[in-house]
């Protein structure tokens, strides 16, 4: 019987992926290179867990960031994009299903 090959992801690695994607602009991207889709499975795990982590510290810079799996170039990746979170606004649904933005 052969062992199943475990791929871990660094705890501290993804830490530091994510602290760099909030440090970029927003609408700037950060492409996490996969050699498998098991291995890119675990990665987004990994960054999905931190971000749960983060979100509990700091909600605010935990939705700065969206993240998703892609296969692109023949390759695995792992997408972080920095976005600007929209705390100052909020959109109500009227009863006509409508929507206004209310500036907050």
């Amino acid at each position: 019987m052969s062992a199943s090959k475990v791929i871990e992801v660094d705890r501290e690695k993804v830490i530091s992926i994510l602290n760099i994607t909030l440090s970029k602009e927003n609408g700037s991207e950060i492409y996490i290179p996969c050699s498998s889709k098991k291995e890119q499975r675990d990665m987004h795990t990994c960054v999905v867990r931190e971000l749960k982590v983060l979100s509990e510290i700091d909600p605010a810079d935990a939705a700065a960031i969206t993240h998703r799996a892609i296969f692109k170039d023949c390759r695995f990746w792992v997408v972080l994009t920095k976005v600007e979170p929209s705390l100052n606004s909020i959109y109500i649904k009227g009863r006509d299903g409508s929507l206004s933005k209310q500036t907050i």
